[in-house]
């Protein structure tokens, strides 16, 4: 379905490339396809994204001296710091989180950062 998507899309506009791509992200959502599609659809947007930003950057007659160092490091950095985040997250274990430090560490992150979700009778679960 993912290599399908990208040689039916290739052709496709940007703006129809990322609506056909929210709307088969939606669908995984819908459907609880959290290992599969979900990361590619996700990734695919981000990735579209990162090559439409810098196009548009280069197509700009805006000078470089109005923008800021900082600007220029999060437009150039954004989508590695992005991709190893996703990694980051999506290498957390499905069994056994507790057996390694860095997923322990994850655990306690998350807990601090959504303490309403660790009870599996709340709506977040």
């Amino acid at each position: 379905m993912c290599y399908l998507v990208l040689i039916v899309t290739a052709s496709f506009t940007p703006y129809w490339r990322a609506a056909i791509l929210v709307i088969l992200l939606c669908w995984s959502v819908y459907w609880g396809d959290l290992l599969a599609e979900i990361p590619f659809y996700t990734g695919a947007l981000l990735a579209d994204m990162s090559i439409l930003q810098r196009s548009n950057a280069n197509n700009s007659v805006v000078s470089t001296s109005s923008t800021s160092r900082l600007e220029r490091l999060i437009k150039d950095y954004w989508p590695m710091t992005l991709g190893i985040l996703g990694l980051l997250v999506c290498s957390y274990p499905s069994n056994h989180a507790e057996l390694a430090g860095w997923s322990r560490a994850m655990t306690r992150l998350g807990n601090t950062l959504f303490p309403q979700c660790m009870y599996p009778s709340h709506p977040c679960s």
